[in-house]
């Protein structure tokens, strides 16, 4: 997962926004487009944060670029 924390002079308004406390995350409009289902979980344990987003797909797969290794 890719995760940008400066948007300073970033063109966002594309972008679907979940909101969460007191936490934003902007979801990229193909994600949105492709996923059936999104889940943001937030937890919390002493000082640290932790995020995870989970995708269910529309589809059997999501349709991407191609890493070639």
């Amino acid at each position: 997962m890719s995760v940008d924390t400066y948007l300073a002079r970033k063109n966002v308004s594309g972008y679907q926004r979940l909101r969460e406390a007191d936490l934003q995350v902007l979801v990229a409009p193909m994600l949105s487009r492709q996923a059936a289902t999104l889940r943001v979980n937030v937890g919390r344990f002493l000082f640290w944060r932790s995020l995870r987003v989970e995708a269910e797909p529309r589809e059997d797969h999501f349709h991407g670029p191609t890493c070639r290794h």
